[in-house]
């Protein structure tokens, strides 16, 4: 390169340089403010996706038959991994949250069904023993059929169940600690336009021993959440009027 060369092309009128070595005072500062700028419209972005998200989800019954792409799968679940855990309960631990995704039709989500059935029945009879109808005629209700018969079966209605199982520890804080997975992942669904339903029947297996032994858990030291995802069906509508919220009841005590 002849010499004056580069300091020719710089001087070219009406040339711009971002460089930070070898530009001006406001030319430095136009780049900041653009970063700057770029940045805050980063967060605002973010933020609205987010409130969209949360307004947006609902839970989500019925489903297609079309196939949902591992890497789908593993976006929601990757979301729950990222949660929040109590950090004195797992103190020194890197093992203590993990994910079992379940094909419908396979053993394991038959056996899984069944002892999902173990505690419906168990609760029904409950339900007649304890007279539990007037207390809880709602949730009871689902239970039993007009005689106190049990009439709730098990079905999951979709291609994949997911469970999640969090290491119990102390202080106990695994099943609010599932919450926070739980949240994570359904906003993560709601985002990917899939449909998501919670599992609380899981929750309620009584025979935990067998669960962790259909998952290949080497103990029982467990707690455990799941849900179905797939593809809404056709006739499922995304969610436009407001859902049913608690009364807005916010007591500051300030300063």
């Amino acid at each position: 390169m002849r010499p004056g060369a580069r300091q020719k092309q710089e001087k070219r009128p009406g040339a711009k340089s971002f460089c930070a070595s070898g530009s001006s005072g406001p030319q430095r500062a136009r780049s900041r403010n653009i970063k700057m700028c770029f940045a805050q419209q980063i967060r605002r972005r973010t933020r609205m996706e987010l409130d969209q998200a949360i307004l947006s989800r609902h839970v989500v019954r019925s489903f297609s038959s079309r196939p949902v792409e591992r890497e789908l799968i593993e976006a929601i679940l990757e979301a729950g991994r990222q949660a929040p855990f109590a950090g004195l309960a797992q103190a020194g631990r890197s093992d203590f949250r993990r994910f079992f995704v379940i094909e419908l039709g396979t053993e394991q989500a038959e056996a899984v069904t069944e002892l999902c059935n173990d505690f419906n029945r168990c609760f029904a009879q409950r339900v007649q023993e304890e007279n539990l109808v007037e207390k809880y005629p709602a949730y009871c209700s689902i239970f039993t059929g007009p005689h106190g018969a049990p009439r709730m079966k098990t079905n999951f209605g979709c291609q994949w169940l997911v469970i999640a199982a969090e290491r119990k520890g102390m202080p106990k804080r695994e099943q609010y600690v599932l919450g926070y997975v739980m949240a994570q992942m359904w906003l993560k669904a709601t985002e990917l336009g899939l449909g998501f339903c919670p599992r609380s029947t899981v929750i309620d297996i009584l025979k935990k021993d067998e669960l962790c032994e259909i998952l290949g858990l080497p103990d029982t030291e467990w707690q455990f959440d799941a849900f179905t995802v797939g593809w809404p069906a056709e006739n499922v509508q995304p969610r436009t009027a407001p859902r049913p919220t608690p009364v807005a009841d916010i007591t500051w005590f300030t300063k």
